[in-house]
């Protein structure tokens, strides 16, 4: 979410208990500011999560501070800054207690929210250990974590996730290793589910040459699907390119340095077809909004060099309006059944929604 956004967050996450009330559908309306809560100097946002109109999540820090010292990139006083978690509700913006997080340990890197699991994670400095807390509906509670430093973290319909050097699943009560497909490494980016028994994710192969795979998450274990096609030797495909619009219907972005281009693919009946903008782009991310429709972002136009977001039709691309000025649609973050979605800029934090 320095992240597009989006993940798909439909249901509930898992097995776990629902800890928040469902909301029903909502039409969008025009864009605006929801202005944040007074916060410290040097604040900013680092991840937004949407799981439904009254659960609306943003993490990021405040008040960091260096004061330069007389050799480079040297502070003689300095401070991390304080980590922020704020939910808006639907009229106003909340803040619930970290347990167990001191101040002036850095920021929250990461929310994930889908149904009714809420998480944030920190990997905090000046030495303090990294951190993982759950919402239990009043207050953010510590969860232990394995051993390993993890990488990102995930939540959505299939489940909470921590990726490591591992692939690990929250249990209910511990995390639980899923293996990887035989020839695969792990996974590059989020896992993007659409129920508990279906989430697609980008597997990297094992050698020492590019290899792409689409592998799937069927409530039990990881399988290899497709190899992802590969058109030049220095293709590559990331995470945020991957995209799930439906059952068995899975997006894959393909960027091609060398060319600056890129290409799109859409997999389903067990084969790839490519629907590539007609006109030259150079995207970076793949998006769905809560009601199936997709969205590419990065370069839109290559002369000159124009970024911005564009919609898939059926038949080709068409741009779509920046959400707000100086906000980049890459931002957008969908709010599940529904037609509405947030955004957000930093430094200072700002949040824009068309609810």
């Amino acid at each position: 979410m320095r992240k597009l956004f989006v993940k798909v967050l439909l249901a509930g996450a898992g097995s776990v208990a629902l800890l928040l009330p469902a909301t029903p559908a909502q039409a969008a309306g025009e864009w605006h500011e929801v202005p944040l809560p007074p916060l410290w100097p040097s604040n900013f946002i680092n991840e937004l999560a949407a799981a439904a109109p009254d659960s609306v999540w943003i993490g990021g820090g405040q008040g960091k501070f260096c004061i330069p010292g007389w050799t480079p990139y040297s502070c003689v006083l300095s401070s991390p800054g304080n980590p922020v978690v704020r939910r808006w509700d639907g009229g106003q913006w909340l803040e619930y207690p970290l347990r167990d997080l001191p101040s002036n340990v850095g920021p929250i890197d990461d929310v994930g929210a889908s149904g009714g699991e809420v998480w944030v994670h920190s990997h905090v400095q000046l030495s303090y250990p990294e951190y993982l807390a759950r919402f239990d509906g009043t207050a953010f509670q510590k969860v232990p974590l394995p051993s390993e430093r993890t990488v990102s973290l995930s939540v959505n319909p299939a489940g909470v996730w921590l990726k490591k050097s591992s692939q690990y699943r929250w249990n209910g009560s511990g995390w639980t290793v899923t293996p990887m497909p035989t020839g695969i490494r792990g996974i590059s980016g989020d896992i993007h589910a659409i129920s508990a028994n279906e989430a697609w994710g980008l597997g990297v192969g094992t050698g020492q040459s590019r290899e792409y795979f689409l592998v799937r998450w069927d409530g039990t274990s990881w399988t290899k699907v497709a190899d992802l096609p590969m058109t030049g030797e220095w293709d590559v495909y990331s995470g945020d390119g991957i995209a799930v619009t439906g059952p068995g219907e899975v997006w894959a972005l393909q960027e091609r340095p060398q060319e600056a281009a890129s290409r799109i693919y859409r997999w389903t009946d067990n084969a790839f077809t490519e629907h590539s903008p007609s006109f030259p782009t150079q995207l970076n991310r793949l998006h769905v909004d809560g009601q199936g429709a997709l969205f590419a972002s990065g370069y839109i136009a290559m002369s000159p060099k124009a970024a911005g977001t564009l919609r898939f039709t059926g038949a080709d691309w068409v741009t779509e309006p920046e959400p707000a000025p100086g906000i980049s649609p890459g931002s957008l973050i969908s709010v599940p059944g529904t037609d509405l979605a947030w955004t957000y800029g930093s430094n200072p934090a700002k949040t824009f929604t068309n609810s």
